[in-house]
């Protein structure tokens, strides 16, 4: 009895169903084990006023000068006017900014585990369409984890991580891709 084959059209759409599945469970496992930084934890909301360098600086804020012409100081001053602007959330928009970047790269590092893992687990399946999901969703894992880390990584961690993956799926590939000669 002749097997039917699966039309390729359906074949493409599981393994691409596979790949968003794949990611999405990646992004949701690591969301509930380990929690994004939240501003507001932060930097809580302050409706307070700051009209002197002074109070600004004591409450972690950084004041700015307007750029006002002679003229139009001395009316700010006889109107009672600041000269100037607090941004209140100066120091702890650095604290956020800090634990937020450690965050990213602590997620980097996760996903590119998780893809190296899921490429090999892709080479060494036997049935097509999931060896292409799987391999396909450990290539777009890695493209986001790229994204998501890239502006927060300096050069020598860039060129250190994606050596090392570069390493493992080379690695892979030859373990499981080499061309084995014909015996007859």
């Amino acid at each position: 009895m002749e097997q039917k084959r699966t039309p390729s059209f359906l074949s493409w759409a599981v393994a691409l169903a596979i790949v968003i599945i794949s990611n999405l469970f990646f992004y949701y496992a690591i969301a509930t084990v380990y929690h994004e930084p939240k501003f507001d934890d932060f930097c809580p909301i302050q409706n307070q006023q700051y009209t002197t360098p002074e109070q600004c600086v004591t409450a972690g804020g950084q004041w700015s000068q307007y750029q006002f012409a002679p003229k139009e100081i001395t009316e700010a001053v006889k109107a009672n006017q600041p000269l100037g602007y607090c941004d209140p959330n100066f120091t702890c928009q650095k604290t956020y900014d800090s634990a937020h970047s450690i965050y990213n790269r602590n997620v980097f590092l996760a996903l590119i585990i998780i893809s190296i893992v899921v490429i090999g687990i892709g080479l060494f399946i036997t049935i097509d369409v999931l060896s292409l999901g799987f391999t396909w969703a450990g290539v777009v894992s890695l493209i986001i984890a790229s994204v998501r880390y890239w502006s927060d990584a300096n050069n020598v961690s860039k060129l250190i991580i994606l050596a090392l993956a570069l390493a493992a799926l080379v690695w892979l590939a030859v373990k499981r891709m080499r061309v084995k000669p014909d015996v007859k």
